[in-house]
């Protein structure tokens, strides 16, 4: 009887305990990625006669943009938690021309996307969607003239972190840092090799000088030994015979 009292004033402890415990709310989290950017056209000549019209009206530099927007939180970020439109601003751009649905991680999201997209100059605004844990869209945004810095607004309830990646311009600091990694390792490769040429020029004349030593010590020994032999041989000669 007593063992049983004990066992359940611990278990009443215990969930007191547990349930005093403050509860962990996983944070929403959504993440845009510009995966690229590049020109429709390299180089237009003037007397091109190809061109690209948008309300009869000739688009002369048209950009293109790949944009990612990624639900990376624990949390589902809903429709209504858009208290304003996320706006997505190409500032050096005359203006956003037309964007389009490239990849979507299902057909609702996709609906979603095209209901709630809308353009007003150079601004794509997205009113609201439905984005689940690690759901994604991707776009493409056409524009007149490259955009230079694209800004974003966002007003999402709950939303604890806004995540914004740069995929060109981090590859471009690796490219960066590649070619560096490569001028520095050319110019030591060239030192090594000065040094090395340096070191094989001072030790090939230090042999050559060595070797010349030795040829005129071996000469002198010759003509020592040489001088010897001939005093030897005179001496014999001068010898009188018994």
């Amino acid at each position: 009887m007593i063992v049983g009292l004990v066992l359940a004033i611990g278990a009443l402890c215990y969930s007191v305990y547990v349930a005093n415990q403050p509860v962990e709310i996983p944070p929403k989290e959504l993440t845009c990625t510009l995966n690229s950017g590049f020109p429709l056209f390299l180089q237009v000549t003037e007397d091109d006669d190809f061109q690209i019209l948008f309300k009869n009206e000739e688009v002369r530099e048209p950009w293109i943009y790949n944009i990612t927007i990624k639900n990376t939180g624990g949390q589902p970020i809903l429709d209504e938690d858009f208290t304003k439109p996320l706006t997505i601003e190409f500032e050096d751009s005359t203006s956003v021309i037309k964007t389009s649905i490239i990849e979507s991680s299902n057909q609702d999201l996709w609906d979603d996307f095209l209901e709630s997209c809308s353009i007003h100059g150079k601004n794509l605004s997205i009113d609201g969607m439905l984005l689940n844990q690690g759901e994604a869209i991707t776009i493409n945004v056409v524009t007149e003239g490259e955009a230079g810095n694209i800004k974003y607004n966002q007003r999402i309830v709950g939303l604890s972190n806004f995540i914004l990646v740069n995929s060109v311009k981090e590859n471009i600091e690796q490219q960066e840092n590649i070619k560096e990694f490569v001028f520095i390792f050319a110019g030591i490769m060239i030192f090594v090799c000065i040094v090395l040429f340096i070191y094989l020029t001072v030790t090939r004349k230090q042999s050559h000088k060595a070797y010349l030593e030795l040829q005129k010590c071996l000469s002198e020994y010759t003509k020592r030994i040489e001088g010897l032999s001939m005093e030897e041989t005179k001496n014999e000669s001068e010898c009188p015979c018994k």
